[in-house]
């Protein structure tokens, strides 16, 4: 009978993701939830795996957030657009819409490659470095470029999602 719990467990853990995922993109203005929303789902998971892996590597939450900011406003710039400094939106106010998940591509990938890792762990404690495991292989998009802007190892990243991994 224990298999059935962790099975559901699991699935409530994927389930909590995804619906905070899409609110971040929600709060972002975007009809799809793309890598990045994962990934800041992934963050928001309070003592998560996820924020445990960057501070492996020397990256908090904030840092990661403000180079995913960069990122958007140096893409309003190249069209000539002066990104508004907005504040923080509490994504847990946001109402999620009911039905299938609307993902880019990007974020299917990503989630996609967190799925087929679940192997490595079965604890829903190890979800969020899942993410971040994942992240460390992505080389394009939003989240992406955060990590390259703050210069991040991906390698380092990689064996810092496995220790959390390990960990959780």
């Amino acid at each position: 009978m224990r298999g059935i719990f962790s099975i559901a467990g699991r699935m409530r853990a994927v389930n909590a993701l995804l619906l905070a995922a899409e609110a971040h993109a929600t709060a972002d203005g975007a009809d799809e939830t793309a890598a990045e929303h994962i990934v800041l789902a992934a963050l928001d998971i309070p003592g998560g795996s996820a924020a445990a892996a960057f501070a492996r590597v020397g990256i908090g939450t904030e840092d990661f957030r403000s180079a995913l900011a960069a990122h958007h406003a140096a893409a309003l710039s190249a069209v000539g657009i002066t990104a508004p400094d907005l504040p923080p939106v509490d994504v847990s106010e946001i109402p999620t819409r009911q039905g299938r998940y609307r993902m880019s591509p990007g974020g299917r990938r990503l989630f996609e490659r967190v799925v087929g890792s679940r192997g490595d762990s079965g604890s829903p404690a190890a979800l969020g470095a899942m993410v971040v495991l994942a992240l460390a292989d992505e080389r394009s998009g939003a989240a992406a470029d955060a990590l390259d802007r703050l210069g991040v190892d991906r390698e380092a990243l990689a064996v810092a999602a496995r220790a959390e991994i390990a960990a959780a």
